[in-house]
């Protein structure tokens, strides 16, 4: 018998869940990518492939697309994956009470939004299956980037043959990726193993994969130093900036994230003096994060040919004074009466500090500190409970509109400011009858411009996730929504 292939990595916190269809953490992501697959998924240089769909059509409008399954694709529990499964995942995620986090992405579907909205019933949905092999899928417009939709994990087909689905009990916990779940130790150790139904398992050189929880970076650079772990990454393993051995350039942004609708931030000009003071090279210095880009644009550069455009003032102090004192006068209050409270996740304690340090200095305020754990920090978001608070996203799609789109409604779960805009709307929607790439390209940096000048967000910084890998890991990858690629 031939010596299993371990791989052993770590990971700063515990998944929130284990269940494609209600995930909206990063950490979950990465996993998740691991136990599922769908239509297509995304190559290391960032091109989409075929998955679970041996080929695909595309009507000439481009708002059909028909996808042929391949023969023999199966579940964990040997139990055959059909079209069926997709669709049964579709309909149950947009039954409106039903809690995913990131629904939004199917709207390009013919009445997905209706539907999760209440305003139609679920048999309206512009999805069909012609038999097991054979889903089509029918757009309300041409999206042009539908296919690489198909990839992540909200479109992932889900095990509804399996009446008690656990995320918790290893035994009942059904996959169709090329690893299944093992052993789950709360707060400490999740353990995978190699899918045998997988239908690609030839390809995949690891038996097992270990993955502890470690949110110490010393440590967990200590264990990786002492061979323990083979191989982390930023993305979801804390490491120590100084200790790079190659960095990935992904999508993703660390931000502010103001409560329009509470209390001070409901005011613009309070919004855009917090905005502006922010000393971004100064907080890159001081975190160490000598590969990451200030963001001066709600966009990753990595989405725009490395253009990072200056559309947001930085480290303007007369103009932070200048607006924080309009601001208070609109709201008719003495700013030692402010009450502010700052919400984030405990990874982010420095810089928690160093904004907190900021602002209290500009604008003679005393501002409180709100450190969470990642699950009650992403629940907080997403229930819109707080004042501001840091986070960051990381891009679902290769498009402008995966950031863009978030704001489109204030009702959108990933909107976590509760900020809308008519005019904004109007922009993304006449995108729909734009066909030159100019009139596009024009469109989305008008709406980028208004988004920055309304100010419902403070993007920070851009990411370059930080890898460390031993030799026996030359064929692991990172890919571009920050799945391990095998």
């Amino acid at each position: 018998m031939k010596n299993k292939k371990i791989l052993n990595t770590s990971m700063q916190a515990e998944v929130l869940t284990l269940d494609p269809r209600k995930n909206g953490g990063h950490i979950s992501s990465v996993i998740l990518f691991m136990l599922f697959n769908g239509l297509t998924k995304f190559k290391k240089n960032g091109s989409i492939s075929l998955s679970l769909a041996k080929s695909y059509k595309i009507s000439k409008d481009k708002k059909k697309y028909i996808f042929y399954l391949k023969d023999n694709i199966k579940w964990s529990d040997g139990k055959e994956i059909t079209s069926y499964d997709f669709k049964k995942c579709w309909e149950k995620i947009l039954i409106p009470s039903f809690p995913s986090l990131c629904t939004h992405l199917l709207y390009p579907i013919v009445n997905a939004e209706e539907i999760k909205t209440g305003k139609k019933n679920i048999d309206s949905l512009g999805v069909d299956c012609m038999d097991d092999k054979t889903l089509i899928i029918n757009l309300n417009h041409p999206t042009p980037y539908f296919l690489s939709l198909t990839s992540f994990y909200l479109f992932f087909p889900f095990p509804y043959h399996v009446e008690d689905f656990s995320s918790v009990n290893p035994e009942k916990f059904v996959c169709n990726g090329p690893f299944k779940l093992k052993k789950w130790i709360k707060n400490k150790e999740i353990i995978l193993e190699k899918n045998p139904f997988y239908w690609n398992k030839k390809k995949i050189s690891f038996d097992t994969i270990n993955i502890r929880i470690i949110d110490d970076k010393t440590h967990n650079l200590q264990m990786f130093e002492n061979g323990q772990l083979d191989w982390i990454n930023s993305l979801i393993s804390p490491i120590p900036p100084e200790n790079i051995s190659k960095t990935k350039n992904i999508g993703g942004t660390t931000f502010c994230t103001f409560n329009t609708k509470k209390f001070p931030f409901n005011n613009k000009n309070i919004r855009k003096a917090f905005n502006c003071s922010i000393n971004r090279e100064d907080i890159i210095k001081n975190l160490h994060l000598k590969k990451e880009q200030i963001a001066t644009r709600c966009i990753p550069p990595v989405m725009c040919k490395n253009k990072n455009l200056n559309l947001i003032k930085d480290n303007d102090i007369t103009t932070a004074k200048e607006l924080f004192k309009k601001g208070i006068q609109e709201l008719n209050i003495n700013s030692k009466n402010l009450k502010i409270i700052l919400t984030f996740e405990n990874t982010y304690k420095k810089l928690a500090d160093l904004l907190k340090n900021r602002w209290e200095k500009l604008f003679n305020i005393k501002i409180s500190l709100e450190p969470l754990n990642a699950k009650n920090a992403i629940v907080r978001l997403h229930k819109k409970q707080f004042q501001i608070a840091i986070t960051m996203w990381s891009l679902f799609y290769d498009d402008p509109l995966n950031i863009l789109e978030r704001f489109k409604h204030k009702n959108y779960e990933k909107n976590y400011s509760n900020w809308e805009n008519q005019k904004y709307i109007s922009l993304l929607e006449s995108l729909h009858t734009k066909k030159n790439k100019k009139a596009k390209k024009f469109i989305l940096k008008e709406a980028e411009k208004l988004l920055i000048e309304e100010n419902p967000i403070s993007p920070i910084y851009h990411h370059n996730y930080l890898i460390l890998k031993n030799k026996k890991t030359k064929k692991i990858f990172l890919g571009p929504l920050g799945e391990i690629i095998f």
